[in-house]
């Protein structure tokens, strides 16, 4: 999502995990870092990893 020349990431199973940058690129690596961050803290406080909703797809 472009926003006033930021690009905000957001990962829909990882409720409040969310990145920003001045481009696209600088925003997904940014994300990397925030989910990490995301996951060590849901593990550090001993609950449990998400599932993801995502819904799989076939190749083509």
């Amino acid at each position: 999502m472009q926003y006033w020349n930021t690009t905000l990431c957001i990962a829909p199973d990882l409720p409040g995990c969310s990145a920003a940058g001045d481009t696209p690129i600088e925003a997904m690596r940014e994300m990397q870092d925030a989910m990490a961050s995301w996951l060590q803290a849901c593990e550090n406080m001993k609950r449990p990893l998400p599932v993801s909703q995502a819904k799989p797809r076939k190749a083509a």
